[in-house]
């Protein structure tokens, strides 16, 4: 029995949102940031779009995305999971 290789991920972009184009298929991400700014956890973040780009897929693969504290050999946090979702990812499109 052969099993399909995982796809590889080539950009993972946090976002307000992404919009793809009906009549061209085309992608757009808006507001882009790397960090979200809080005096504590948990904190709701009303809207944050997640896109991933993945590569070598075939066929459809469980999808797991974590969000975490930095990881300690960074000098920040404790490397704890705050929030995991997990969702199918098929080669054409996946959605979250």
């Amino acid at each position: 029995m052969s099993t399909k290789p995982s796809p590889s991920c080539l950009a993972l972009l946090v976002c307000d949102a992404v919009i793809t184009d009906r009549g061209t298929g085309k992608i757009s991400i808006l507001g882009t940031f790397n960090e979200i700014l809080a005096d504590g956890v948990p904190v709701l973040v009303p809207q944050l779009t997640v896109y991933a780009e993945l590569t070598n897929g075939h066929g459809q693969k469980k999808v797991i995305l974590r969000l975490s504290r930095a990881a300690p050999e960074r000098g920040e946090g404790g490397g704890d999971i705050l929030w995991t979702s997990a969702s199918t990812a098929s080669a054409a499109k996946s959605t979250a």
